[in-house]
This record gives C-alpha cells, sequence and structure tokens, in this order.
C-alpha cells in the first residue's frame, strides 16, 4: 500500500513539473512575441524616418531648382552688366 501511495505522489509531482514547464515556456513565448513586436515597430519607425529623409532631400532639391530659376530670371530683368554701365555713363 505505501508503494502505491509512493507512486501516485510521483505521479502528481512529475505532472505539477510539466504543467510548470508548460508555464514557464508559455512565458518565454510571450516574452518573444513582445520582444518580435518591438523590432518590427522599431523597423517600422526606421523605414518611416527613412522616408521623410528622403522627402526632405527632395524639398530642397526643389527649393534649389526654383532658386536657380529665380535668380536666372531676376538676371535676364536686372542683367548685372547693364546697371554697372549705366551708372558708369552718368558720371563720365
Amino acid at each position: 500500500m505505501g508503494l502505491v501511495v509512493l507512486v501516485i505522489c510521483e505521479a502528481i509531482a512529475l505532472v505539477v513539473s510539466v504543467i510548470a514547464i508548460v508555464k514557464i515556456l508559455a512565458r518565454l513565448s510571450d516574452e518573444e512575441d513582445r520582444y518580435v513586436n518591438a523590432q518590427v515597430h522599431r523597423i517600422k519607425a526606421e523605414q518611416e524616418l527613412v522616408v521623410m529623409g528622403l522627402e526632405a532631400v527632395k524639398l530642397k532639391t526643389e527649393r534649389d531648382d526654383y532658386k536657380q530659376k529665380w535668380e536666372k530670371l531676376h538676371d535676364m530683368v536686372f542683367p548685372s552688366g547693364s546697371s554697372e554701365d549705366s551708372e558708369d555713363e552718368e558720371t563720365e
């Protein structure tokens, strides 16, 4: 009778150990899922930063293009040599 009780106690201890191991593995799985989700969010944020950087470069390039066009138009309307020549002619 004592041997049967001992076997039953060992079986219960084994079942409790298995349940504890399963719970630990489930927690580890949850931690891994959280870690992977955090990495995914980090990568998405980095991608957004890259896109924003590309948009900033595009806007700067457009601004530089407009600035060059403005300078060309300004030079066409107000040539630098003609204003100085007219002043020189007036002083002579």
